[in-house]
């Protein structure tokens, strides 16, 4: 009996959507890779003992120059008495397929784990934030839709978190999370259509 053929390199990665509300809409906000020369989801990968959950909150520092706070995914919630402490959970998690890169000099699969993340004190036009290695660039539904370079996968993912964000004017990470978990977002309307609103 012969060993099975070894599959893909896989490796550890975390990326999150940023969220910002101005002007009574929310946007999320993408980054400008340089290599691939789309626009995405901030993230990179995950080093060795790093939570996933404080790798994202780096790489977004990084890349961005913003300080954003995770809004909780969801997980089941612990039994009374439990005695470990819990990890941020993210929203999905995904086997992407990627080209070669400078971590690894074949094509490869990520295992991504993505966050979504509340962003303030942001500017909202195209290009550096702060000290920032990418450009930022901030996307209404309307703009998610019109603008060329937008990765497909990140422009379906970003219309279905702004629909199930809807009209929802908490701030709070926690409200959010409870709002989106509630939410039942049907296909995202051609227009943009909000799906609800929350005053949590």
């Amino acid at each position: 009996m012969t060993d099975p053929e070894p599959g893909p390199v896989r490796e550890a990665t975390a990326s999150a959507l940023l969220l910002h509300r101005s002007h009574g809409q929310w946007l999320v906000g993408l980054i400008l890779h340089p290599r691939y020369g789309v626009w995405m989801a901030s993230g990179g990968h995950i080093e060795s003992a790093e939570p996933p959950s404080d790798a994202v909150l780096r790489e977004v520092r990084e890349e961005t120059g913003l300080r954003v706070r995770l809004i909780p995914g969801p997980a089941l919630l612990a039994p009374a008495g439990w005695p470990h402490p819990s990890e941020p959970a993210p929203w999905l998690t995904a086997s992407v397929r990627v080209d070669p890169d400078s971590h690894t000099a074949e094509p490869h699969i990520h295992i991504d784990h993505m966050y979504l993340a509340v962003a303030t004190d942001v500017h909202e036009g195209l290009g550096e934030q702060g000290e920032a290695d990418h450009p930022l660039g901030w996307f209404g539904a309307a703009r998610l839709q019109t603008t060329p370079g937008i990765g497909p996968d990140f422009r379906a993912l970003a219309l279905d978190v702004l629909h199930r964000l809807g009209t929802c004017t908490a701030s709070d990470p926690e409200a959010l999370a409870a709002h989106l978990a509630d939410s039942t977002a049907p296909e995202p309307a051609g227009d943009g259509a909000p799906a609800g609103s929350c005053e949590r």
